[in-house]
């Protein structure tokens, strides 16, 4: 108004100079607010979770299996694991993933405190963006699940931001934290459904030609299980997994990326990669119920080679060391733990992944088939 006025009049110059002094008077009270808020925002992590209300709910009708783990817990989905095994379609949006308006402030302010004490790179990540129900119907299942580009850093605002309760002004604020992936009802909520990416974890159980399991001690700086023993190789997956396509196999873009961690974290050549199997699919609960894609793969070096071999400069922060061991005893001697299945030494860190993936990896065997005598063959009855 003052701008239209100044076309046909001369405005005093004091009233300029007051205008210009409530101008700033009202940017320094939003930017004092601001702050004010920032300040008032408490995230604290929960130490510790529970997830029997609706486990005894998903599991009544045997679509799931809840797997607890001394590191965590795992709702196994059997049903998305045999369409994956039958050639469930993986499909790469070309749409990458934006924050919801209402977590975006929120997140950003989360994102800006681990940013401070946490140096991570913001790299290209996927994100489960379809729904798959929790029924025991096939026909809940889409005809296949899209995948959407997003970038670590908005994992962190969003994923990471579920772990965590949150207070403003010393409220507890029940619409943030562990409501961003369980419903007010107590049930998991479905992937499209929820304000959060979804990162899409993938690991792989790798064997040597002479028969040794290739286990990652994983460095504390480590964001999921820092310090603990891992699978051969983890991590999310990528855009680049899809390797230049629009869609694949969901069980092939799982072993892409889970062998291309496996590359990077042990120094496998891809052309060591000899055979690949899909394990299973599910939900690591306690970190917000995220995707997790299991695969077994053999490998035609022996660990004596890899021995030799050094981790990648980019890995070597998140990665300890690697060890190789035999799994104990024969099939039929598993217990119904996993720690059984490895030696003494290894069994009080094993991270969850890995539990996991040696429970997959033991029903995997009791199911036979060609793909588990190949394995039994060079793993079981290998020299």
């Amino acid at each position: 108004m003052m701008g239209l006025l100044g076309v046909w009049i001369t405005i005093p110059e004091w009233i300029n100079v007051l205008l210009a002094a409530i101008s700033f008077a009202l940017l320094y009270m939003e930017v004092r607010a601001h702050r004010r808020s920032v300040a008032s925002t408490v995230f604290e992590p929960r130490i510790s979770d529970s997830f029997e209300s609706f486990v005894p709910t998903t599991s009544s009708h045997g679509r799931f299996t809840y797997r607890k783990f001394p590191h965590g817990s795992f709702l196994s989905d059997n049903l998305v694991s045999s369409a994956i095994q039958d050639g469930l379609e993986a499909r790469l949006e070309p749409k990458p993933f934006t924050m919801p308006p209402s977590l975006s402030a929120l997140g950003q302010r989360f994102l800006d405190e681990k940013i401070k004490v946490r140096h991570v790179f913001d790299g290209p990540i996927l994100g489960w963006n379809s729904n798959v129900g929790v029924g025991p119907a096939a026909s809940e299942l889409p005809r296949w699940i899209d995948f959407q580009p997003a970038t670590y850093f908005q994992h962190i605002a969003t994923d990471q931001l579920a772990l965590h309760d949150v207070s403003q002004a010393g409220r507890f604020t029940e619409d943030h934290g562990r409501r961003l992936f369980i419903t007010r009802r107590g049930a998991l909520r479905d992937f499209h459904d929820s304000w959060l990416v979804n990162v899409v974890g993938t690991s792989v159980m790798a064997f040597t030609s002479d028969g040794k399991l290739l286990i990652v001690d994983q460095g504390i700086h480590n964001l999921n299980s820092g310090g603990q023993l891992a699978p051969s190789g983890s991590g999310a997956l990528e855009p680049k997994d899809f390797q230049g396509r629009a869609s694949l196999p969901l069980a092939e873009l799982a072993a892409n990326g889970a062998n291309r961690e496996l590359q990077e974290e042990a120094g496998v050549l891809a052309s060591e990669i000899q055979e690949s199997y899909f394990l299973g699919f599910g939900r690591w609960l306690e970190k917000a119920a995220r995707p997790e894609l299991m695969t077994l793969s053999l490998l035609s070096v022996d660990s004596h080679v890899l021995e030799q071999r050094m981790t990648g400069k980019l890995e070597r922060p998140f990665v300890r060391g690697r060890t190789f061991t035999r799994l104990v005893g024969e099939p039929s001697e598993w217990g119904s733990s996993p720690e059984t299945m490895l030696e003494l030494q290894y069994r009080g860190r094993l991270s969850l992944p890995l539990s996991v993936g040696l429970s997959l990896l033991k029903e995997f065997v009791a199911a036979g088939g060609t793909s588990a005598e190949v394995f039994s063959s060079q793993v079981i009855g290998g020299d």
